[in-house]
């Protein structure tokens, strides 16, 4: 009898996420960026290569998911010498671990246009739960995505062993999402 409602279930749960509509991100798009603070200025940057697998039918949260892999050696603020030091074993580790992975394995709608993707993101081998605030605007087949939360990077050993910089970079890290997408 277990067999027999299993069966059925799997069939309702491939069927539900066969629905939700797969969307390609853009090249164009802004991407994923952020900001640290330390020694008394920001420092900016943003991730030059990321993949993403994202299927979301804001009628269809229960189906919907993503997966955000993001090369953290494409890390780019515009200056060599910091560049270098978060691709460092003290901070990105990108010999190690040369991938951040976002899961988004829950969506909460949080107004009209307005919504939470709960999820886990790995990095340097540590997983943490992350709730990724965003706003969606979808007009035809094109959606437009912007996300903003804040991250303590030591959760992921971020910097961390480098005494002087970890005396002076704060642990809050701004990190903004700014990506369109088609409908595939």
């Amino acid at each position: 009898m277990r067999k027999l409602l299993i069966v059925p279930l799997l069939a309702m749960t491939m069927a539900a996420t066969a629905t939700v509509p797969q969307w390609r991100v853009q090249p164009a798009s802004p991407g994923i960026g952020f900001a640290a603070k330390g020694g008394g200025y920001t420092t900016e940057g943003r991730f030059q290569r990321y993949v993403a697998r994202i299927r979301f039918d804001p009628a269809n949260l229960a189906a919907s998911s993503a997966i955000v892999a993001i090369d953290l050696a494409s890390v780019s603020t515009g200056q060599k010498s910091i560049d270098d030091t978060l691709r460092s074993a003290d901070w990105f580790a990108t010999g190690k671990a040369p991938q951040a992975v976002f899961t988004a394995t829950r969506f909460e709608k949080q107004g009209e246009g307005r919504f939470l993707a709960n999820g886990t993101l790995k990095i340097r081998g540590v997983s943490a739960p992350v709730v990724l605030p965003f706003t969606l605007s979808i007009v035809n087949n094109q959606a437009n995505v912007k996300g903003r939360l804040t991250l303590d990077r030591t959760v992921w050993g971020i910097g961390v062993t480098d005494k002087m910089a970890n005396d002076q970079v704060e642990k809050a890290v701004a990190v903004t999402i700014d990506l369109k997408a088609v409908q595939a």
